[in-house]
């Protein structure tokens, strides 16, 4: 399997941890909040992708270790609590920290989907487009709505962004050509397809 750094960031109390509690344990976590302090870790696998999740604080005061955590990840899940009103601001702001990642994807998870929503799934949709997300999702902790459906995203986007895939893209024949490939070529651009 190859191994892959997720990231999960967003304001404290949107449901990282809870999002990440569903996806590990299949319920909610019981009883007390759960408060992260700096970050956590686990692996999760999906197909031949071995997910390297990372639950890190949102509190202002572990902001300062972010870039750290961000370091050398594929992957940066921006959360956003669908319940309350996003300040595009902080939005933004985790965003812009991600970004300054060389060759990370952003994806959004709008948390809370079991709950009455002040974000609209057009509004999700465009705050996804404003920031050039590779992929966005509406998630319940409560429900488990959208949860797996999430990281089989993720890993499958990751997938299909392997070098071994981008070199048989390089290989794909001009619009119009009729290259022949070898029939190992052409198995890994049919990999390709059902991977897209």
């Amino acid at each position: 399997a190859r191994t892959f750094k997720v990231v999960v960031v967003g304001d404290a109390c949107v449901g990282k941890t809870c999002l990440l509690y569903r996806l590990r344990f299949g319920s909610m976590p019981r009883g007390r909040y759960l408060n992260t302090i700096g970050c956590e870790f686990f692996t999760h696998t999906v197909g031949e992708a071995a997910l390297c999740v990372w639950d890190t604080a949102g509190h202002d005061s572990f902001r300062d270790f972010t870039p750290s955590f961000l370091r050398g990840a594929h992957v940066c899940i921006v959360c956003v609590d669908l319940s309350q009103p996003a300040p595009a601001s902080r939005i933004d702001s985790w965003v812009d920290e991600a970004s300054r990642v060389p060759g990370i994807s952003i994806a959004l998870a709008g948390t809370k989907a079991d709950l009455p929503n002040s974000i609209s799934p057009p509004q999700l949709q465009g705050l996804a487009a404003r920031h050039s997300a590779v992929l966005c999702r509406r998630t319940s902790a409560l429900t488990g709505e959208g949860v797996a459906g999430l990281f089989d995203d993720v890993a499958a986007h990751l997938s299909s962004n392997t070098p071994e895939v981008a070199a048989a893209r390089r290989r794909l024949p001009a619009r119009g050509g009729g290259t022949t490939r070898p029939p190992l070529e052409r198995g890994l651009l049919r990999l390709r397809v059902l991977l897209m």
